[in-house]
């Protein structure tokens, strides 16, 4: 019977995560970039978790994932500037979200992430 308990666990252990997946991508699409970033990483903690058994593959899309939103966000606050060049603020948020971009271009080692975020 417990190992009935664990199976099921697991199972929703994957189920929480892959809900978290689809969550951030549903986010992300809707240009929600901040929120999406926290539901990939709460998605990325739940398929790490030793729970989650069978949940490498969705680690591994949320690596992969991650990066480039991180990039995006950055690019739409370029955007934004480019909107209206006379809010020098919006400069200085382009360049701080470029520099997180980078950052988590190395933390999840998408090197192609991190040298276009620093250009």
């Amino acid at each position: 019977m417990s190992a009935t308990m664990e199976v099921l666990t697991a199972q929703d252990a994957r189920r929480e995560a892959t809900m978290a997946y689809n969550n951030a991508r549903e986010l992300v699409s809707g240009n929600d970039f901040l929120n999406g970033i926290e539901m990939y990483r709460e998605a990325l903690q739940l398929a790490e978790s030793s729970s989650c058994e069978d949940c490498g593959d969705i680690a591994e899309l949320v690596r992969n994932q991650l990066p480039r939103v991180y990039f995006s966000r950055a690019a739409n606050g370029f955007e934004q500037f480019r909107s209206n060049r006379s809010d020098v603020s919006l400069a200085d948020e382009a360049v701080d979200l470029f520099l997180e971009a980078a950052e988590a271009g190395e933390e999840y080692g998408d090197d192609q992430v991190a040298q276009r975020s620093r250009s």
